[in-house]
């Protein structure tokens, strides 16, 4: 009989081990699509859009409650000029027919990451009335400013 109160102890034991929780591991949160305006961005899971009250454009956040972000897709936004090169390394490129402007402050905490996105072929269409998007940060540390950069280079434009 001891041998079996003992088999049912350690057998008890190995049960109770094996069932912990590994507070070292990391929780994946997946994906999610945001929309805003006429783009569509890839953001880890817990991300969201908060639409705020704009008077002549779409405004708002992309939040998931530490990093947050803020959008203005409309007439009256642009892409940002004359950077300190010492301050900012900036991306300009075209993807899909897309102006694409990104800005990677070398100190995240302190300055602005930014992007800015426009259809080329709208805005010479329409040089005083075509729609844009600025989405700023700041105050980010370097693992949540490379989220926000990925998050960026997801960017395309909705059909």
């Amino acid at each position: 009989m001891k041998n079996v109160s003992k088999i049912l102890i350690v057998f008890a034991l190995i049960v109770n081990y094996s069932c912990k929780k590994n507070d070292d591991t990391e929780v994946e949160v997946g994906t999610t699509t945001l929309q805003i305006g006429s783009y569509e961005f890839t953001a880890p899971g817990d991300f969201y859009v908060v639409e705020g009250t704009g008077i002549d454009s779409l405004v708002g956040d992309i939040t998931n409650g530490i990093v947050s972000m803020s959008f203005d897709y409309g007439w009256y936004t642009g892409p940002a000029t004359n950077l300190p090169s010492d301050e900012y390394e900036v991306l300009e490129d075209e993807v899909e027919g897309q102006y694409r402007q990104i800005v990677r402050p070398i100190d995240p905490a302190q300055s602005h990451t930014r992007i800015h996105l426009y259809d080329i072929e709208e805005a010479a269409q329409f040089p005083f009335s075509y729609n844009s998007l600025t989405i700023s940060t700041s105050g980010l540390s370097a693992a949540e400013q490379a989220t926000v950069i990925t998050m960026f280079y997801s960017g395309v434009p909705i059909d």
